[in-house]
């Protein structure tokens, strides 16, 4: 993670490095958490690739086709980071602090709403 960034660490935990009986959306919070060195919110901190981000990301983009992710996959986890990106970018945000933002919109609301 501190060497490659947050991307190659998923492959990483994708494949030669997988434990065994932990998903993409488990090891991604285990990525945050060990990348939290210097802050919680910066720029170095992996995000979280769960269901909950993955559903409201695939319901609220206003494109032709849903932007859909799987949480098991690595070039999935790099568009993400990439659509992360490109939405705090312009606002001086974070990967980490645009995705606290997705989890406050959709904490306190059924999941199929």
């Amino acid at each position: 993670m501190r060497d490659d960034g947050a991307a190659e660490a998923f492959r990483l935990m994708n494949n030669e490095g997988k434990a065994k009986y932990l998903g993409g959306a488990f090891f991604t919070k285990w990525l945050s958490f060990a990348s939290m060195v210097d802050s919680v919110g910066g720029p170095r901190v992996a995000p979280i690739l769960d269901k909950r981000v993955r559903d409201w990301i695939a319901s609220s983009t206003p494109m032709v086709q849903p932007f859909k992710l799987s949480t098991t996959s690595t070039a999935d986890y790099r568009r993400y980071l990439e659509l992360l990106d490109a939405w705090g970018g312009p606002y001086g945000r974070t990967r980490v602090q645009v995705e606290q933002s997705i989890f406050i919109l959709t904490r306190d609301r059924p999941a199929d709403s």
